[in-house]
C-alpha cells in the first residue's frame, strides 16, 4: 500500500498533494463538527453517559422510594398530586403540562416546563392512543429545564413500567414497543379498545431527523 502511494505521489505529485490538503481539512473539520455538535447537546449526551455507566444512576426500586410518592389505591382519586410521567428505570420524573390547542408554538412554549399532553390525543388513563411529547436534546441556552427529558427512552424496553399521575389518579403503563421512524412519516399506531400511552421524541439525540416512539400499554 505504501508503495502505491508513493508511485502515484511521484507521478501526480499535484493530484497527491491536493488529496493530502483535503484529507487534512476533512478530518479537521470532522473534529471540530464533533466538539461544536457535543458542545451544544452536552445535556443529553452526558445523561446517555451517566446511565450507561451506570454513573448516579438509582435502581428503579431506589429510585421511587426516594420519591415518597402519595399511597392510594389505583385508579382511585390521589388528591393533592400534580400531573407527573415517572418512569423509574431511568430514574425520569417529569411534570405532564396539558396544551389547549396543537398549535406548534404553544407546544414548543410548554415544552420548557416539562412533558406536554398532545392535546388532539385521550388524556391519560382512556381508551386510545395518549400522546406524550417532550425534547431529547436541547441547547445550553434553552431557557427549561427538560430540554433533554426524554433523552433516555432509546434504553426503555418491553416490559418496562411508566407511571403516570393525571388528575389526581395513578395509572400504570408497561412498555410494549418502541421504535424510530422518519420525521417526514410520522405514524401513530391505530386506535382500539386499549388504554395506551405513546411518548415521542426527537431522535437521533441533537437532531430532528426522525422520532422515536415509545408505545406501553395500561396494566393498573
Amino acid at each position: 500500500m505504501v508503495a502505491i502511494l508513493i508511485k502515484f505521489k511521484i507521478k501526480h505529485p499535484k493530484t497527491f498533494n491536493f488529496l493530502k490538503e483535503s484529507g487534512k481539512f476533512l478530518f479537521i473539520f470532522i473534529i471540530v463538527f464533533i466538539l461544536v455538535f457535543g458542545t451544544l447537546n452536552g445535556r443529553a449526551f452526558y445523561n446517555q453517559i451517566k446511565y450507561k455507566f451506570g454513573l448516579g444512576i438509582k435502581s428503579a426500586e431506589e429510585f421511587l422510594k426516594e420519591l415518597k410518592l402519595p399511597s392510594g389505591k389505583i385508579g382511585k382519586p390521589i388528591y393533592s398530586f400534580p400531573d407527573t410521567i415517572i418512569i423509574p428505570k431511568i430514574n425520569l420524573n417529569a411534570p405532564i403540562v396539558s396544551a389547549s390547542n396543537p398549535d406548534p408554538r404553544e407546544l414548543l412554549k410548554l415544552l420548557e416546563k416539562g412533558v406536554v399532553h398532545f392535546p388532539a390525543s385521550p388524556v391519560p388513563g382512556q381508551i386510545g392512543n395518549s400522546i406524550i411529547l417532550g425534547h431529547s436534546s436541547a441547547y445550553p441556552w434553552y431557557k427549561g429545564k427538560y430540554g433533554s427529558v426524554f433523552s433516555l427512552l432509546n434504553y426503555l424496553e418491553p416490559k418496562d413500567e411508566i407511571i403516570v399521575y393525571y388528575r389526581n389518579h395513578k395509572y400504570t403503563y408497561r412498555v410494549t414497543n418502541k421504535k424510530t421512524i422518519n420525521s417526514k412519516n410520522i405514524s401513530i399506531p391505530e386506535q382500539n379498545q386499549k388504554a395506551k400511552l405513546i411518548l415521542i421524541s426527537c431522535w437521533p439525540v441533537g437532531t430532528n431527523w426522525g422520532r422515536v416512539l415509545v408505545e406501553a400499554e395500561l396494566i393498573k
